[in-house]
């Protein structure tokens, strides 16, 4: 399992996640997603991960894709990466 940690404070047009800026027109919910979504995680698993149904997740990787201009979740993990984002391994 993953657990992400995310900083809930929006400064112009950027989030702050971990210490890096994200794009801020993706939702911190969004951005959790995302960083499950780069680190090979299934929606089943997500939805596991944060406590929601499977297709709530799906419902944010589809936002994801459009908001970073993404055609499948391959390329979102791409764009993930660039900007800085991983995942983290939760601790037990």
């Amino acid at each position: 399992m993953f657990r992400v940690r995310l900083e809930s404070v929006r400064a112009g047009t950027l989030v702050r996640y971990r210490g890096v800026e994200a794009p801020a027109e993706l939702t911190l919910r969004e951005l959790e997603v995302l960083v499950l979504v780069s680190g090979g995680r299934s929606n089943a698993q997500i939805a596991a991960a944060l406590g929601v149904g499977a297709a709530t997740v799906a419902t944010h990787v589809e936002n994801i894709l459009r908001k970073t201009g993404s055609p499948n979740r391959t390329a979102a993990a791409v764009f993930a990466t660039r900007v800085g984002l991983s995942a983290v391994p939760a601790r037990q």
